[in-house]
Formats: structure tokens, sequence, C-alpha cells
């Protein structure tokens, strides 16, 4: 819960400083904020031992794709 009161902190200090800065720099800003803590919740993922998931999708190779069409163009004659 401790990472939960620091973005507390840094909300703060963002809309402190966000009332200073062009449209274009608060974007910035934004982006920036929500790389670091895209980067903080990895890190802490990883420490925990949860490792990101990612879905393998399976694509058919060339040879797969080319027996497909081969088998579609001989349902027609």
């Amino acid at each position: 819960m401790i990472w939960f009161f620091q973005g507390e902190e840094e909300e703060e200090e963002e809309e402190e400083s966000n009332q200073e800065l062009t449209p274009e720099e608060k974007r910035t800003l934004e982006r920036k904020l929500k790389k670091e803590r895209k980067k903080e919740q990895k890190k802490l993922m990883r420490e925990a031992g949860i490792a990101a998931e990612r879905e393998e999708v399976k694509k058919p190779s060339g040879s797969e794709l080319a027996l497909e069409y081969l088998k579609s163009t001989v349902k027609f004659y």
C-alpha cells in the first residue's frame, strides 16, 4: 500500500505544476508520469514473481497459407 500513497503525492505535485504549463507540456508530463507508473508496476510484479503474460498467437506459415489458397481455388472448379 505504500506505492498508493506515493502516487497521491505525485498527483498533488503534478496538479500544482500543471497550472503553470502549456497544454503541450501537460500532455508530455502526463505521458512521462504514465510511463514511470507503468515501469514501477512492472517492477513490483517482477519482485512478486508474477511474470508478464504474453499471448502467443500462432500465425499460419507461408506454406500453410499457400495450401489454403490452393484448396479454396480448387473448390471453384
